[in-house]
C-alpha cells in the first residue's frame, strides 16, 4: 500500500507543481486535452482565477471569463499547458464580488505599476 501511496503522491507533484506559484486574480490561459471520437485536441480556456479551493494535493481553481466559470483540479493530467497572461495584485482570497461585473470593471489594477 505505501509503494502505491508513494506512486500517487510523485505523479501528483509532477502535475500540480504548475499551479503552485499562482494566487487570486490573476489572468491564466489554461489548454487541457479534449478527446472528440478517435481525435484529440487541445482546447485552451482563458479567465482569470476566482477562488482556490481544497488542500494542496486536492486543490481546485475556479476560473471566470464573460460569464463562463469553469473550475479546473490541479492534479488533472489532461491539463497540457498554463500561461500566466497578467498578474495584478489582490488582496483577497476569493473573488466572487467579480461575478457581478461586466467589461472594464472585471478588470483589477495591474501590479507591474
Amino acid at each position: 500500500m505505501a509503494k502505491r501511496q508513494d506512486f500517487l503522491q510523485h505523479f501528483d507533484r509532477q502535475n500540480y507543481q504548475d499551479f503552485e506559484n499562482l494566487s487570486t486574480g490573476d489572468f491564466i490561459k489554461v489548454g487541457w486535452v479534449i478527446q472528440e471520437n478517435e481525435k484529440k485536441r487541445l482546447q485552451f480556456f482563458e479567465g482569470r482565477i476566482l477562488a482556490f479551493q481544497g488542500p494542496s494535493f486536492g486543490k481546485k481553481v475556479t476560473l471566470r471569463t464573460a460569464g463562463i466559470e469553469r473550475v479546473f483540479c490541479c492534479q488533472n493530467p489532461q491539463i497540457q499547458t498554463l500561461t500566466v497572461l497578467k498578474s495584478p495584485k489582490s488582496h483577497r482570497s476569493k473573488l466572487y464580488y467579480l461575478r457581478q461585473r461586466v467589461g472594464y470593471r472585471f478588470g483589477l489594477r495591474s501590479g507591474d505599476r
